[in-house]
C-alpha cells in the first residue's frame, strides 16, 4: 500500500490551522518558516537553539531590570 503524498504546502497549512484552532496566532512569516524546515531548507534544531539563546538573553535582561526596580535608593 503506497502512502499518500502531501505537498509542502500543504502540510504548512494543516499546522498553522491546528495552531490556529488552539488559538496560537500565525503569521504568514510563520507558515513560510514552516514550509521551510518542511522542505529542508532550513536545520530546524539550529533555529530552535537560535530562538532559545534569543529569549533567554532578553528574559535575563528583563531580570536585570526588575532586579534594579526592586532595590530603591535610601534618601
Amino acid at each position: 500500500m503506497r502512502s499518500p503524498h502531501f505537498s509542502v504546502s500543504f502540510l504548512a497549512a494543516q499546522v498553522a490551522g491546528s495552531c490556529r484552532l488552539e488559538g496560537i496566532p500565525v503569521s504568514e512569516q510563520d507558515e513560510q518558516t514552516m514550509r521551510d524546515i518542511i522542505a529542508g531548507n532550513v536545520d530546524s534544531a539550529q533555529l530552535r537553539r537560535d530562538l532559545v539563546k534569543k529569549f533567554q538573553s532578553q528574559n535575563q535582561a528583563a531580570l536585570v531590570i526588575a532586579a534594579g526596580q526592586a532595590v530603591s535608593p535610601r534618601s
